[in-house]
């Protein structure tokens, strides 16, 4: 490639063809010899050496290049390394705020369905206390036809009670629950008679509130009005209960029966409670609801179940709960 040189001596400029490059020789314009700069000088090839000053400047340009690439990844590793280790205390930190949050929200989630819960059976229990104001007496647990056959729960008679005089209208009450116009009616179960987030219960339109018949109740048998002397306190008389669903239809005839003796646990339609691991949810006479200790004697179940056994069970002794107001 041609390459400007300036004479030291005329300072005159000539372009020359590189292949003249480090040779000697008198000046174009003055005369005066002169050496032409080396090919070295000029970062071309040596004929002597066969070296580039170019190309020793490419190495050192593709080291600097190797060592920004090196820096490069270096940098890239240790920002991925960052980025985990932030990923990692965030999740961390989650997984912290999780497990103090979910137990809590998980208490306050059966709070709600404890409170719900005892709200139903005290809406029932105000029904019965209705119906018996009316009637004299509360409603014969399975109504019966003439001939004795039975027809259906008690459940139906305390729907007007409960606000529910169109459903009530609509059942035929001379025919059995499982007819075919009041199976009809079996979809629209109140909500007031299934515990608190119970979609099983739900879906199969069974209830979880039952009545106690049987001996030393205040029902002696399934189909006899309710004793209405002698009374205990109202307060320490059980009324109504709750129970697993899995046993009958929410108009279907059929409670608990207390003739081998209930207690609490999670048999549907047999044992008291099974909604609720800690308690059990009662209902006395006096209309109060109460949550029975799950490990409550069955001695106590009994004494609270007789109407008139002259029994006294402190109350507050086996409540877990506070009632509500």
């Amino acid at each position: 490639m041609p390459f400007d040189f300036v004479c030291p001596f005329c300072h005159s400029r000539t372009r020359v063809e590189d292949r003249f490059a480090g040779r000697s020789g008198p000046c174009a314009e003055c005369g005066k010899p002169v050496t032409l700069p080396s090919p070295a000088s000029l970062g071309q090839v040596s004929p002597e050496s066969g070296t580039l000053e170019s190309r020793a400047t490419g190495s050192s340009t593709n080291s600097a290049n190797s060592s920004l690439r090196r820096s490069g990844n270096q940098y890239a590793v240790a920002k991925f390394v960052r980025y985990a280790v932030m990923g990692s205390m965030i999740m961390l930190i989650f997984g912290i705020v999780a497990w103090l949050l979910v137990p809590s929200a998980q208490r306050a989630f059966e709070e709600r369905r404890r409170l719900a819960s005892l709200s139903n059976i005290q809406q029932i229990a105000k029904a019965l206390n209705a119906y018996n104001r009316e009637f004299g007496s509360y409603p014969t647990p399975t109504v019966n036809d003439p001939s004795g056959l039975p027809l259906y729960s008690w459940r139906v008679l305390i729907l007007p009670y409960l606000g529910y005089k169109d459903l009530y209208h609509r059942f035929e009450k001379d025919q059995a629950w499982d007819s075919p116009s009041n199976m009809l009616l079996a979809s629209e179960m109140p909500s007031v008679f299934v515990v608190a987030g119970n979609e099983m219960a739900r879906s199969l339109y069974e209830s979880n509130y039952s009545l106690v018949v049987g001996p030393g109740t205040l029902f002696p048998t399934a189909s006899s009005a309710s004793i209405e002397h002698g009374f205990d306190n109202p307060a320490e008389t059980i009324l109504v209960v709750e129970t697993k669903e899995g046993g009958f239809s929410w108009t279907q005839p059929g409670n608990l029966d207390n003739t081998t003796g209930v207690r609490i646990g999670s048999r549907p339609a047999v044992d008291i409670g099974g909604n609720f691991s800690e308690f059990a949810l009662v209902a006395m006479v006096d209309g109060n609801g109460v949550a029975l200790n799950s490990q409550t004697p069955p001695a106590t179940i009994q004494a609270l179940l007789s109407p008139d056994g002259g029994e006294s069970v402190a109350i507050e002794t086996v409540d877990v709960n506070p009632r509500l107001p």
